[in-house]
């Protein structure tokens, strides 16, 4: 659950970066992960937004690790048989 609100935490930074345009354009992703994972490349792991709480901040002692981002998930059409 804490990593859940740490990644809403980056995003809402991410959203105010872009917004102001100082984010470079190499900062993109498809999906959630691979956004999250650009812009924590770019800005380094150990950034925490100003805004976050201290309850989910990280520290040495408690990191959020780098992960790399997730791959999507094929989809396939299944018909339905008579």
């Amino acid at each position: 659950l804490r990593q859940k609100f740490c990644e809403l935490e980056l995003l809402d930074e991410v959203t105010r970066l872009r917004y102001a345009q100082w984010l470079p354009d190499s900062v993109q992703g498809v999906t959630r992960s691979a956004l999250i994972h650009a812009f924590r490349t770019w800005k380094g792991t150990h950034l925490v937004a100003s805004t976050m709480h201290k309850a989910i901040r990280w520290t040495k002692d408690q990191p959020f690790e780098l992960e790399k981002p997730s791959e999507d998930a094929a989809f396939q059409l299944i018909s339905k048989s008579k």
